[in-house]
């Protein structure tokens, strides 16, 4: 089992909707809509579940609340947007993609929420972090087995280069066992895999440029969680998804690679 695939394991075992999900504000069935309604501006929430007797039965929206009783205004639970609370986090990334809330099943009864407010919480920038210095291990790791003569140094500018060798001088001087390929960057690993045909090829990309532009947003979002930043403001969740989905995509071709060795 490759370092991806043990991962992947230990999170789809171990971080669960359950980590961030929130319970579920409810009302009765018979409440006066537009006193919900305040109370729900008052919370700044947008939606709360409705309870007939001891069954949440299903919610109601605030911007649609209006006068009159809220059994008025209940909408159904649809099976697309309900998840167990031990369905993987890995597996509701993908699938919140192109939604705005998930309501959590717990013992066969909705008794919570996610919404993209609970994607800042740690579980999911622990996953987001642990794919994307996983993937620069591996490309690290990748570059190191398909240049045993560093020849990848032809394929990153000079000035990139002159940076990873005065990083890699400082941590000799320090006494550290390292190599010149783990003083690169995660941008100059990108950029020596767009820039070698045979990887180019092997990884199947569109096109470099896409490529280059994927590169980008996987430092940034690196970076941001790295510096503890907020999510979901310079770039959309479904981009953040989407860059994750990229990260898996070039995780797998790239533990392949390690296995088989050298090029063929």
């Amino acid at each position: 089992m490759g370092k991806y695939q043990a991962l992947k394991n230990l999170y789809e075992s171990n971080m669960t909707v359950d980590s961030i999900a929130e319970a579920l504000a409810v009302c009765d069935v018979a409440d006066d809509a537009a006193a919900v309604k305040m109370q729900l501006e008052e919370r700044n929430y947008d939606v709360v579940g409705v309870r007939e007797g001891n069954e949440v039965i299903g919610f109601v929206e605030r911007a649609d609340l209006g006068t009159g009783a809220i059994a008025n205004y209940v909408k159904p639970f649809l099976m697309r947007d309900i998840l167990t609370n031990s369905t993987p986090l890995i597996q509701f990334l993908h699938i919140f993609k192109n939604r705005s809330r998930i309501f959590v099943l717990e013992q066969n009864k909705v008794t919570k929420l996610i919404t993209s407010a609970d994607l800042q919480k740690p579980p999911i920038r622990i996953l987001i972090f642990g794919y994307i210095t996983l993937l620069e291990m591996n490309l690290g790791e990748l570059i190191f087995q398909q240049f045993p003569d560093h020849s990848w140094k032809t394929l990153i500018s000079d000035g990139r280069l002159q940076l990873a060798q005065n990083l890699y001088h400082k941590r000799l001087e320090k006494n550290e066992d390292i190599s010149l390929v783990e003083c690169l960057q995660i941008s100059d690993k990108l950029e020596i895999i767009k820039n070698d045909e045979f990887l180019f090829q092997s990884f199947g990309l569109a096109s470099r440029s896409r490529w280059k532009k994927t590169s980008g947003k996987i430092r940034d979002l690196r970076d941001r969680i790295a510096h503890s930043n907020e999510l979901g403001i310079t770039m959309t969740w479904e981009e953040i998804i989407d860059i994750l989905e990229d990260c898996e995509r070039v995780l797998e071709v790239s533990e392949a690679l390690l296995a088989e060795g050298g090029r063929t």
